[in-house]
């Protein structure tokens, strides 16, 4: 079994598992909450922290993936330089060759010119 179909079987059945405590579970409690008391059923309240939980793992998960876009940018540039810098590295010696052939091609009509 892939772990996605996984994942997915364990998200259902802690969905349904959530709404069946919330119907189950519908008598009213007292909470306070920044100085206020409410009477509330306690199916809001779990419904409500099961959502906050989803919006806060998504949250946390927008923000792993926006890190590892960034890591894979950066690895892609350091390739893009070392890439570069083995053509830099390749140019310095086709020129450095080009010269030497050059002084070589003069040093040899200099002998002839000599002798």
């Amino acid at each position: 079994m892939s772990h996605k179909i996984l994942y997915i079987l364990i998200s259902v059945f802690l969905i349904v598992s959530t709404l069946y405590f919330a119907a189950i579970n519908t008598a009213n409690i007292s909470c306070n909450f920044i100085g206020q008391k409410f009477d509330v059923p306690l199916a809001w309240i779990v419904i409500k922290l099961y959502i906050l939980g989803g919006v806060t793992t998504l949250c946390i998960l927008r923000l792993r993936r926006r890190e590892e876009k960034s890591e894979q940018k950066q690895l892609e540039w350091k390739a893009q330089d070392a890439k570069l810098q083995a053509e830099i590295q390749n140019d310095t010696v086709k020129l450095l060759e080009a010269k030497i052939a050059t002084l070589e091609t003069a040093l040899d009509k200099a002998l002839k010119k000599k002798g």
